[in-house]
């Protein structure tokens, strides 16, 4: 049994600080004439609909027009935002986005929450998990609350007391590529190179 994307909501998480680009917001990075954050909004809004959600400060420049979520918990990373998305929305699934992942496509996406019910549907590549494109369960509330209370901030520790279904990429229609994120400038640059070269062949 597969699940429908009627059953999952999803939020783009930008409201790091993006320490390894210092002053640069990655979100707004250029990327084919736009915006890596309005590609990905555009991406995920073809799947979900109005079922998506936006983790970031509210004085940032972002869309005006996606909603945007309040951690409840200040200054604790990524789970701050996934928490706040469990908390608005009403979908028994949840699908968590990082905002720096500019080769995900709607294809992707599809694919991926169509997998059967679980837990904690992760992809991985070469064996490592990728936590930030993921969808979860509302099951996965519960404990994600208690990581926080315990002051427990990675993502790993909220991972850890998950039922995990790894999706190997390897074993996917897809390149393990499609999973990049642009931690770095260079990671960035090599990006672009990538996508300008052609030699990236993805499914749409």
């Amino acid at each position: 049994m597969s699940v429908s994307p009627l059953e999952v909501s999803a939020v783009l998480l930008a409201g790091g600080e993006s320490r390894r680009f210092g002053p640069q917001d990655k979100a707004l990075l250029e990327w084919e004439g736009r915006t890596i954050l309005e590609h990905l909004l555009e991406r995920l809004r073809a799947v979900f609909a109005d079922r998506v959600y936006l983790s970031a400060p509210r004085e940032r420049p972002y869309p005006q027009d996606v909603p945007r979520l309040e951690d409840r918990f200040r200054g604790v990373g990524p789970l701050a935002g996934i928490h706040a998305a469990f908390k608005r929305t009403r979908t028994p699934y949840l699908f968590v986005l990082a905002c720096d992942m500019p080769f995900v496509n709607e294809a992707f996406l599809r694919w991926l929450i169509a997998h059967p019910p679980a837990e904690a549907l992760v992809p991985t590549v070469g064996g490592m998990y990728m936590p930030l494109c993921a969808r979860y369960a509302r099951s996965a509330l519960e404990p994600l609350v208690v990581a926080l209370k315990l002051g427990r901030r990675r993502v790993q520790d909220w991972l850890e007391t998950l039922e995990i279904e790894p999706v190997p990429i390897e074993s996917s229609p897809f390149p393990p590529e499609i999973l990049l994120n642009i931690n770095t400038p260079e990671a960035y640059h090599k990006a672009r190179e990538l996508l300008a070269s052609g030699a990236l062949h993805i499914p749409r």
